[in-house]
């Protein structure tokens, strides 16, 4: 017999234990309703602002370039602007805009806080037609002086209320904060979109800024070497005079410095370049630097010819312009135009070559606008190189060419051209920065504020209504689990099918607790327990309450189980005390004296015997005392006042109930009683607890086993039934007392509930 059988529960098991415990069930939902008005009372409002900025793309010619979808690069770019959003970098500088502008008076830094309104407006505000109630302010001290711990802190509490999130299918963000008040949400997310914007601007800017600071140092030291230029041919003139030099030397001088004036000029650029290329370099990780060593180091030979080509005519274009050509010449147009179509072509190739390299490695991990800036500027850096070394050869010819002169102008040539050359570089320099200074205010950056957050007084949480009716849900379907776990784990028999596993008959079925006319059916642990028992008469007391045709339906089911009409001696059973045992062997009793049959109750519970007390017997004379002291049958048995009923009490209390009821006087005693009864039926002690009911079974013609719905375990009622069939007893089958009406079939005794 498996003890362990799993229950396994229908929709129509689950539906009868909700009918069955609905008070139980309203209870939990009762306590998820008031635990959801718990929270509304408790929670702090919520406001939430947002700002709404837009996003240029960075790198509009990626397609052409990478071929990549534009969808994917727009993506890929809103992500990366919403990772640098919520970096540590951007709120800890929001942290330190709030602070250094005094508007520290925030719940943010703890200066605000909530105080609850503990009265019944605030308590009930959770109903649409009571009006919101606002929440009083307190403020507190927050320390004068911030440490790097109190503003990383309060950086990570910004961080954890705000929000970012793209418009979709736009290039637009929508950057929003939560804090429990609204103005103090609007100020945080404009603050936030604005500090985003500013460090987008200085992104942007970073080479040109660098660039800017080179060419600022040197325009001073130009400008201070210049100053001594000058300081020196006056001295110089004052001590020996004015010189007259020939034509052919100021031609000379004047070539010189010129030439002189555009390698200084060139040398100035390539250190630019050199400044801006670092500063572009420091934004790389180092796979993408070594993916631009790698290009620079293996360039197609194509590039080199192309910038080794550029580098000549770029020499020879100055030479011309140097010796007098003018502007208009045809060959200076021609050679600036062949300038231009080769830069067009090595701008072309250095793009081909990169995004080759780009595709290798998976172009999507790597910003392609940053890669290919600071490859057309180590391209340009090498062009100008090789620019410079050209200048340099003509440079040292000069020199030569000078170092010839007579040795009277020798020293003031060289003066008059170390001035002309610092005048001319200086000029140079201050274009140049005049020239960056404009690249840098012109260039704003790509983020744009679209709309500023403005304060929203309407409240994004506690939402009232949804806590309520979710918290109402949720304890009623915590209930509904809890009583299905519970019953799944129940080792207890409660219905018809509980006792399939048995392979026994089921005899009947009693309800539990029906009150009909004052009589109550229901198990009873208290002092009025024998009262308890007399209300327990009911098939004498009220014959057509349900109950009562439970025991109708017991008597019939005995009698079609032994139709031969041998069924006279019944014992009545139970695994354990307290299941019914006793009042099913009255009831069962009056109903077979109600067909005019003389049946007889017999108290053969020699322990705890409580017949006797039901219906007010003398215990004295009864079973014991006719075994043992040879009592006449017609002294010991009693009359009730019910009809064709007697009973015959237990008798003086023996000190070996077990041995007496094995003894051959009872088998006499037995043998007697059906001579003068049609229907005996025993009463006796629990079976798991003593022998005396398997000892009665066996001398009878048939038991019955009593269970108790919802309290008789399986493996005690299994015990009972595996120790009666290995003694042989003839188990007539089960009778299932105390079943809830939930747990009845809908056609069970339904008819007999109804009032005439």
């Amino acid at each position: 017999m498996n003890l362990h059988k799993e229950r396994i529960l229908t929709s129509q098991d689950i539906w009868k234990i909700v009918r069955g415990k609905w008070w139980l069930i309203v209870l939990g939902a009762s306590i998820g309703f008031f635990a959801g008005i718990y929270l509304n009372y408790t929670s702090i409002p919520q406001y939430r602002s947002a700002t709404l900025v837009f996003v240029e793309d960075r790198n509009p010619q990626a397609q052409s370039i990478f071929q990549i979808s534009n969808a994917s690069n727009s993506d890929r770019q809103l992500n990366n602007e919403m990772a640098i959003l919520r970096s540590r970098t951007v709120t800890t500088s929001v942290i330190d805009t709030l602070i250094n502008s005094e508007k520290t008076d925030l719940f943010l830094f703890g200066k605000k806080s909530h105080h609850k309104i503990p009265n019944l407006q605030r308590l009930l505000s959770f109903l649409p037609w009571i009006s919101a109630v606002q929440e009083d302010t307190i403020f507190h001290e927050i320390p004068e002086h911030w440490t790097e711990s109190d503003i990383r802190n309060a950086a990570s509490r910004l961080r954890s209320n705000l929000s970012i999130s793209p418009v979709k299918g736009t290039g637009l963000l929508s950057i929003s904060v939560t804090a429990p008040d609204p103005e103090e949400a609007a100020l945080l997310s404009n603050t936030v979109s604005r500090i985003y914007q500013h460090l987008d601007i200085s992104r942007s800017r970073a080479d040109i800024l660098g660039v800017k600071e080179f060419l600022s140092s040197r325009l001073s030291k130009v400008g201070k070497a210049l100053e001594e230029s000058e300081r020196k041919i006056v001295e110089h003139q004052e001590e020996q005079g004015v010189i007259n030099i020939s034509s052919s030397a100021e031609n000379l001088i004047s070539q010189s410095s010129k030439f002189e004036s555009n390698y200084l000029s060139l040398q100035t650029e390539i250190e630019a370049l050199s400044k801006k290329l670092e500063v572009q370099r420091s934004l790389l990780s180092d796979t993408e630097k070594a993916l631009i060593d790698e290009a620079c180091l293996f360039s197609d030979p194509l590039i080199e010819n192309l910038r080794k080509e550029i580098a000549g005519l770029e020499t020879s274009l100055l030479s011309k312009n140097i010796g007098g050509y003018s502007e208009n010449d045809l060959w200076i147009i021609s050679t600036q135009n062949k300038i231009n179509e080769l830069r067009s072509l090595l701008k072309l190739e250095t793009e081909k070559m990169l995004s080759s390299k780009m595709v290798a490695i998976n172009p999507l991990e790597h910003r392609e606008k940053l890669l290919t800036d600071i490859f057309s500027t180590e391209t340009e850096l090498q062009t100008k190189e090789v620019h410079s070394d050209a200048l340099l050869k003509i440079n040292k010819n000069y020199e030569r060419k000078i170092n010839q002169l007579p040795a009277k102008i020798l020293e003031y040539v060289r003066l008059e051209r170390d001035r002309q050359i610092n005048e001319n570089v200086f000029l140079l320099l201050k274009t140049k920065h005049v020239e960056y200074g404009i690249s840098e205010q012109t260039k704003l950056g790509s983020i744009q504020i679209i709309d500023p957050a403005l304060p929203n007084y309407a409240p994004i949480s506690p939402n009232k209504q949804k806590n309520m009716i979710l918290a109402t849900v949720v304890g009623l379907v915590l209930c509904i689990v809890v009583l299905v776990v519970l019953e799944m784990f129940d080792n207890t028999v409660r219905t018809k099918t509980d006792l399939e596993e048995f392979n026994l008959p089921l005899l009947g079925m009693v309800p539990f607790a029906v009150q009909e006319n004052g009589f109550l059916w229901k198990r009873s642990t208290n002092r009025n327990q024998i009262q308890a028992f007399r209300n327990r008469l009911i098939s004498h007391f009220d014959s057509k309450s349900p109950i009562s045709e439970s025991y109708r339906h017991l008597r019939t089911s005995l009698h079609f189980i032994q139709h031969d009409g041998r069924l006279k001696t019944i014992t009545m059973l139970s695994a354990g005390q307290k299941e019914g045992k006793s009042a099913t062997a009255i009831n069962l009793g009056i109903t077979y004296s109600q067909l005019g049959k003389k049946t007889l109750l017999v108290d053969s519970d020699l322990r705890k015997p409580i017949i006797h007390r039901v219906f007010r017997c003398e215990k004295e004379h009864g079973l014991t005392d006719v075994l043992n002291d040879g009592l006449d049958l017609d002294v010991a048995i009693e009359k009730t006042d019910i009809e064709n009923f007697s009973v015959l009490s237990c008798g003086t209390i023996p000190p070996n109930p077990s041995e007496m009821l094995a003894s051959k006087e009872m088998d006499n005693l037995i043998e007697k009683l059906k001579e003068r009864f049609d229907k005996i039926i025993f009463d006796t002690p629990p079976v798991n607890a003593v022998a005396d009911g398997a000892i009665v079974s066996k001398k009878c013609d048939g038991a019955v086993l009593v269970a108790f719905s919802n309290s008789t375990h399986r493996d005690s009622l299994a015990h009972a039934v595996e120790y009666l069939e290995r003694i042989d007893a003839n188990l007539l089958g089960i009778v299932l007392n105390g079943i809830r009406k939930h747990h009845a079939t809908p056609s069970h005794y339904y008819y007999y509930y109804g009032k005439d």
